[in-house]
């Protein structure tokens, strides 16, 4: 029935009423439930063949379009995002979502050139820089950096993460280190080359990205060292929250369930993708667009008295 509906709305003005979540009339030809977006490109719940639509998507919810109204939750404010060069990630998406809130951001990204790109993509105003977070003293740099052309720094977004499908008795002391590095350490150096700008402007949100698998134990495709690394951000995000409380400024975190993005790509078979999704209470895997939207709510006001928080999303896969 939804997918009827969905297939119908474009020339059956009557029929977009029952595609909840979905403003037909007023969609971006940006966005990917657009006809005129590259078939290539669409989500295949757009797709103009009934029997193209996946099975696993068949009986799943539409997805809503996510383009955003300027209604300012972050006006004015600034923001770094690191990892965010990749054009269909989490971190890209929480960038689009900034910048159509108001907000000015930097990405930082170990790909400098496609920092500057995904910045140019955002408009005029906000920056790209490359920055190893690995690196203490070139995530210090990237931050004098930002705060030179900003003025002043309101969040941070540690976003950059890397993962490795591998069982926990194959991994070596060097994949262990490089899972550690990215997504542990990298969290503690760039946190901890903000702090000082927003302990002495009295107030700041720094959010981090965790994951699924630091809470169950293992995820989809991350090894052991990729739920200890993340379980290592959810310690040390509270850690930071109580430290720095006192300084208003905030620290939460977002773990996420299984995310559809380059990261993951034809990693999951069909057969599955079925099994996950009968995990899943609501039925579908989850968009880059469903993490910016906590990262938005984080950084804004809204969240004003949330601090050593971690939010699920993950569409009920866990559910504690």
């Amino acid at each position: 029935m939804i997918r009827e509906h969905l297939l119908n709305a474009f020339e059956n003005p009557s029929e977009r009423i029952h595609v909840s979540g979905v403003d037909f009339q007023n969609l971006s030809t940006k966005s990917p439930l657009h006809p005129q977006f590259p078939n290539s490109a669409r989500h295949p719940l757009t797709t103009r063949n009934p029997a193209e639509i996946p099975l696993f998507l068949a009986s799943s919810r539409p997805i809503p379009d996510f383009q955003y109204q300027r209604s300012g939750h972050i006006q004015g404010k600034t923001a770094i995002i690191t990892g965010g060069a990749g054009p269909r990630g989490i971190g890209f998406a929480t960038a689009k979502t900034f910048v159509a809130q108001g907000g000015r951001v930097a990405i930082l990204d170990l790909d400098g050139e496609g920092a500057k790109r995904a910045a140019a993509e955002l408009g005029d105003g906000n920056i790209g820089i490359a920055c190893n977070v690995t690196d203490r003293a070139d995530c210090q740099r990237a931050v004098d950096e930002v705060i030179a052309a900003f003025g002043h720094l309101d969040i941070l977004i540690n976003n950059a993460g890397i993962t490795q499908p591998v069982k926990v008795w194959d991994i070596s002391e060097a994949d262990w280190q490089r899972i550690q590095d990215v997504n542990l350490k990298g969290v503690l150096f760039m946190s901890q080359a903000v702090m000082p700008h927003m302990k002495s402007r009295h107030g700041g949100s720094i959010a981090c990205m965790s994951s699924v698998s630091a809470q169950r134990g293992g995820g989809i495709l991350g090894g052991a060292h990729y739920s200890a690394a993340k379980a290592g951000v959810l310690g040390l995000a509270k850690a930071m929250a109580r430290e720095l409380g006192g300084f208003n400024v905030r620290v939460n975190c977002v773990a996420p369930g299984l995310i559809q993005t380059d990261i993951n790509a034809g990693k999951i078979s069909d057969e599955n993708r079925v099994k996950i999704l009968e995990g899943i209470p609501l039925n579908r895997l989850g968009v880059p667009q469903d993490v910016a939207n906590i990262f938005l709510f984080l950084a804004s006001d809204l969240s004003a008295y949330l601090t050593g928080n971690v939010i699920d999303v993950n569409g009920g896969m866990l559910i504690h």
